[in-house]
């Protein structure tokens, strides 16, 4: 039974072959080898396992199967010099399929999005390699998405652990790491960008070389000690345990300037949307129109805007919620995710991934420092720093010396002056 050892998205592949009627069990689950006996269509299967690499067992079809697939009225000619890959679909099919082009009228590298026929409509794909011809027929890719770049060979790898650790399809994951607009091109395309709009001239690159951030509120001890532990700590993961109101957002804004004068880029993750404004007024007063800002309360328009300016290179510092972790941000220095214990970082749908997780292994594939904050940690945070996996900064007093006012007020009386109602 030959098998394929997978290294990386190159490498990918599915390929199909007949079975050796002698052969008696196949490798792998006694579930599959039950479901062939039966005479199930099985196409092919992934054996799955928690390393960086898959195993692709090449499995037979069916007869029926093979006859169906390669009938003539079910998918047109190809030419003799055309090229077979595989492709991926995201957000509602989640699939993996397989599909041809001329190499004379479009060239393909893998994370190109194209458009592909489906059923009796166009889909958009992600490319993620080129197989052998298969001995069925294939539908040929229609064309290239325009306006929208090469996903990074990064998120690609991180695709496929999330496909891996996740026990979901590629087109799962892939759906994942765009956006709906994106998935959405063939109903709706992108509003056009002209070519001054994607680059940035020569004046304003020179300009934003030269520029130097700086935190302009002073740190105490606790805090500069937490940004040297975290420095230190670079490229691997710091826990920052700060109660609350001891600032641990002037650590993160000092950590980023530190990275953006490295001329590298920073991500931020907050859990929830009502966070934000807050977050990005801080984050907005240092480094101004190089932020951007991505999160599902923007509309549709200024939600393309933004991830366009981060995919243009025009964006060196992101802020959003969960799903800002896949956003096309490339040369990645740090990787913040505040309230890491929150469950709002988990995704419900499929792929169930929890961002901060998601976050540690990206900022792993870059590279690049990731600091979890809390006040109240997650015990997975705190059994990784006990067994020196994380460092662990910590600050324990307040940044602010004004205390909270408070005030008890019984909803059962009148409660005026304060809106609240019975």
């Amino acid at each position: 039974m030959p098998t394929v050892r997978l290294q990386s998205i190159q490498d990918f592949t599915f390929a199909r072959s007949s079975l050796n009627k002698k052969t008696k069990s196949v490798r792998g689950s006694p579930a599959i080898t039950s479901m062939l006996r039966k005479g199930a269509d099985l196409s092919r299967i992934t054996i799955r396992t928690r390393k960086e690499s898959l195993e692709v067992m090449v499995l037979s079809m069916s007869k029926r199967a093979s006859a169906v697939m390669s009938s003539p009225e079910n998918t047109p000619d190809v030419s003799v010099s055309a090229r077979f890959g595989v492709f991926a679909l995201g957000q509602s099919y989640g699939q993996v399929l397989t599909y041809s082009w001329d190499p004379q009228k479009i060239n393909l590298c893998p994370g190109t999005l194209c458009f592909v026929p489906l059923r009796s409509a166009k889909a958009v794909a992600l490319f993620l390699s080129e197989i052998e011809k298969p001995t069925y027929k294939c539908k040929e890719v229609v064309d290239l998405v325009q306006d929208v770049p090469i996903m990074l060979p990064s998120l690609q790898s991180l695709m496929l652990w999330m496909s891996d650790y996740y026990l979901c399809s590629l087109g799962d994951s892939a759906g994942a790491l765009l956006p709906g607009f994106v998935w959405g091109l063939s109903k709706k395309p992108l509003k056009s960008r002209t070519q001054k709009s994607r680059k940035l001239s020569s004046s304003e690159a020179k300009k934003i070389g030269l520029e130097e951030f700086k935190n302009p509120k002073p740190l105490n001890v606790e805090q500069e000690a937490a940004v040297k532990t975290a420095l230190a700590c670079a490229p691997r993961v710091t826990l920052l345990q700060g109660v609350t109101g001891s600032g641990k957002t002037e650590v993160y804004l000092s950590l980023a300037c530190h990275v953006l004068n490295a001329k590298k880029s920073a991500l931020i993750l907050v859990p929830e949307i009502s966070l934000t404004p807050q977050m990005e007024g801080r984050f907005r007063e240092i480094f101004g129109a190089h932020l951007a800002v991505l999160h599902s309360g923007l509309a549709q328009g200024q939600l393309q805007q933004e991830w366009l300016k981060v995919a243009d290179g025009k964006a060196t510092i992101v802020l959003g919620v969960r799903s800002a972790i896949f956003c096309p941000l490339q040369n990645i220095g740090l990787i913040i995710v505040d309230e890491e214990h929150d469950t709002s970082y988990k995704n419900a749908d499929m792929p169930c991934y929890n961002a901060r997780d998601v976050a540690v292994k990206r900022a792993y594939l870059e590279n690049s420092l990731c600091v979890l904050g809390s006040a109240t940690p997650s015990l997975e945070s705190f059994e990784n720093c006990r067994q020196a996996k994380y460092g662990l900064a910590k600050i324990t007093q307040r940044h602010s010396t004004s205390l909270v006012h408070w005030k008890w007020v019984d909803l059962r009386q009148d409660a005026g002056g304060f809106n609240l109602t019975k």
